[in-house]
């Protein structure tokens, strides 16, 4: 599995499909069940990641001050490259 919101949204789809499987025994249903729990459990806490890593990127951005971010929020591109240099 990849890493962007795109990836993940496709993987929330896909485990969608797979609890709508009619083929599924009851045995293989529970399983499917367990692991869609597991990942929206995880999903969710990469989305409100991504919430808080966006507003405060837009924080930044309509700023008029200079703002020194902690390295744990600096804003980089999927390069790797800084996206707010200083």
């Amino acid at each position: 599995m990849k890493n962007s919101p795109s990836d993940l949204n496709d993987r929330l789809f896909e485990m969608m499909d797979n609890l709508r499987d009619k083929s599924l025994s009851d045995e293989q249903l529970a399983k499917e069940i367990k692991r869609a729990i597991a990942l929206n459990s995880i999903a969710s806490n990469i989305i409100k990641h991504n919430a808080s890593t966006l507003k405060t990127a837009l924080a930044v951005a309509n700023s008029l001050a200079e703002v020194q971010l902690p390295p744990m929020l600096e804003l980089t591109s999927q390069k790797g490259k800084k996206l707010l240099e200083e």
